[in-house]
């Protein structure tokens, strides 16, 4: 589930949710937990929001029972992502909150790149785009100690949209290209279609209408 839900999310999702079902014949909670956790990151990658909300708290009362800390930080960061996207801002600072201080408690720093990442797109959604920018870099930076292992590019890429959205298309090309590069290190195809998009958006608004066109169809086909 791990190594597809990146690239194939269909077969993840078909996967965890036969995993699913195994671990409630054998009655092994924990694993459940994670599963449900795993499942609302894979709804999360296909739009089925309410979905993906569904199952993330359903694993949440399992995660805290448990004590399985890690990944009830990253529960609370797909619910941030999911009420972000139905606009319910101070919701999902709330829940990134929270995921943010597990992860600095437990010093989890790849979670708490993705919260840092997170807390940046938020305020990209809210046209604050210096502290959009200020967190992506704390982002990057936390990612570093990692190896840049886990946010797989993706503030690389937040990090150009928002020069697009100022108006600055070069640095947006420059962010992209390097964006470019690192999501497809990690066959991260989520990411590389709004690589593509941030492309074609760049080149329509320098009036090159090939270009954009053909960016567009890259991304329409990812």
């Amino acid at each position: 589930i791990e190594e597809l839900k990146n690239s194939d999310l269909r077969l993840a999702l078909k996967i965890a949710l036969n995993a699913l079902d195994l671990s409630k014949e054998v009655n092994y909670p924990q694993a459940e937990s994670i599963l449900l956790q795993q499942i609302g990151i894979i709804y999360a990658n296909i739009n089925e929001t309410a979905k993906s909300i569904e199952y993330t708290l359903a694993a949440i009362p399992l995660l805290e029972l448990y004590n399985l800390d890690y990944y009830l930080c990253i529960a609370y960061s797909i619910l941030g992502c999911m009420f972000a996207s139905y606009s319910y801002y101070e919701t999902a600072f709330d829940y990134f909150n929270k995921s943010t201080y597990i992860a600095k408690k437990f010093q989890f720093t790849d979670r708490l790149s993705i919260s840092y990442n997170n807390i940046g797109e938020i305020y990209k959604l809210l046209s604050n785009y210096d502290k959009a920018l200020y967190y992506y870099q704390k982002s990057f930076e936390e990612d570093q100690k990692t190896g840049f292992k886990s946010c797989m590019g993706s503030y690389y890429v937040n990090t150009a949209e928002v020069y697009y959205l100022l108006g600055d298309y070069v640095k947006a090309q420059e962010f992209a290209r390097i964006a470019y590069e690192r999501v497809r290190d990690f066959n991260f195809e989520t990411a590389l279609c709004e690589v593509y998009k941030i492309y074609a958006l760049v080149y329509w608004k320098l009036d090159n209408h090939e270009k954009a066109g053909e960016y567009f169809f890259k991304a329409i086909e990812v």
